[in-house]
């Protein structure tokens, strides 16, 4: 008896329904572990930044505490001695550190107390005497009468000793009026009159001397005395000025000091090697905020060592394409920004960076790395 074909295909056409829907379900299961997988991927990234932001966060603040405590009562130099290294330190450096030297150190000698315990050059009292002072100081030599001695001849004195007493002594005032005469003769023969030679004045007809119009500046400008002080100064001298007349007479010398200041700005933008950087300070007063605008004194250094400043209200590039327009060299400066863009879009010039500002961003990362960042200052200190 043969049987049916189809009742043998039943069994397996159900078998494989239920393999198919069996792998469907499988699949949509994976899926769904993929797309939660996903998920949890995201979330830990998602965690991840979060957790790298707050330790970013954290050391930023761990940085401006130690930065604070350092401002309080931390050292005020980023220098870093040789002598303060330990002997392993300097063993780790492989040699780079101080020679040893091939004789001890002399014992330690006892100064005053108001110097060092190590000092250089120590002021030699016996040959410089009590007071310490360079070839430009002014020193008036007074000798000192004796009475008892003026009625015996010189013949019959003898010099044992000279006894030196030096002190620093104070003027009652650095102002002072000068008459000066000029005097014309005639001849009493031929009636011929002799003219004497003209009094030099910085300015004609000006009742102001050379030495008062420098004065002026350098005590405004060396030693930030403002005019106003200056003025009762002059005032306790009893010479009475007008003060609006003594800023006017202070412009003018600046005048005549403009063809010095060329003359030193051309020869510092002729060095192959030039520094820069600038420097807030405060200019004029702005009436509308009810304080003190903000300018810049950019300084230029170069290498004849010559020292150029320059004044702008602004701290942009701009400034550097004017002034540096003749320029052609190696420009050091910070990291500033500016530098980088205008060395980049001029011809001839070279960035060269600071070390003193590359050393810093390193003593900043000294806590996260000490050991590299020893390193790395040693090899600098070694430049």
């Amino acid at each position: 008896m043969r049987q049916d074909p189809s009742l043998s295909q039943a069994p397996s056409s159900v078998c494989a329904a239920e393999l198919a829907a069996e792998n469907a379900a499988l699949r949509a299961k994976l899926q769904e572990l993929e797309a939660e997988r996903k998920i949890s991927d995201l979330r830990v990234k998602a965690e991840e930044a979060k957790s790298a932001s707050l330790e970013k966060s954290l050391q930023s603040r761990d940085d401006y505490i130690a930065w604070l405590v350092k401002l309080v009562i931390g050292p005020t130099s980023e220098r870093r001695s040789w002598d303060s290294l330990e002997p392993e330190a300097q063993l780790w450096l492989e040699g780079m550190a101080l020679k040893l030297p091939e004789s001890p150190p002399p014992r330690k000698t006892t100064v005053k107390e108001h110097e060092r315990e190590r000092r250089e050059n120590p002021t030699d009292v016996s040959k410089a005497g009590r007071i310490k002072h360079g070839p430009n100081a002014t020193v008036i030599d007074v000798d000192v009468k004796n009475p008892e001695v003026e009625d015996i001849p010189e013949d019959q004195l003898e010099l044992v000793e000279t006894k030196t007493t030096q002190k620093v002594v104070r003027v009652s005032s650095p102002f002072m009026i000068i008459n000066v005469h000029s005097k014309t003769y005639r001849r009493k023969d031929d009636f011929e009159e002799i003219v004497p030679p003209e009094v030099p004045e910085v300015f004609e007809n000006s009742i102001y001397d050379v030495s008062f119009l420098a004065g002026l500046a350098i005590d405004k400008y060396q030693f930030h005395l403002p005019l106003y002080r200056q003025h009762q100064a002059i005032k306790n001298a009893d010479i009475f000025l007008d003060r609006g007349h003594l800023t006017r007479v202070l412009h003018r010398t600046a005048e005549l000091l403009e063809p010095i200041y060329e003359a030193l700005c051309s020869s510092v933008l002729n060095s192959k090697v030039l520094t820069a950087d600038e420097t807030p300070t405060p200019a004029g007063r702005n009436k509308k905020k009810r304080k003190m605008d903000k300018g810049y004194f950019w300084a230029f250094f170069g290498d004849q060592k010559e020292l150029y400043y320059l004044f702008s209200p602004s701290r942009a590039r701009a400034v550097l394409d004017d002034a540096l327009a003749s320029f052609q060299g190696h420009l050091v400066c910070d990291g500033y920004s500016a530098y980088e863009s205008f060395v980049n879009e001029t011809e001839g010039t070279e960035l060269v960076q600071c070390w003193s500002h590359t050393r810093r961003e390193f003593i900043k990362a000294e806590k996260r790395d000490e050991e590299r960042v020893k390193w790395v200052l040693r090899q600098i200190q070694e430049l």
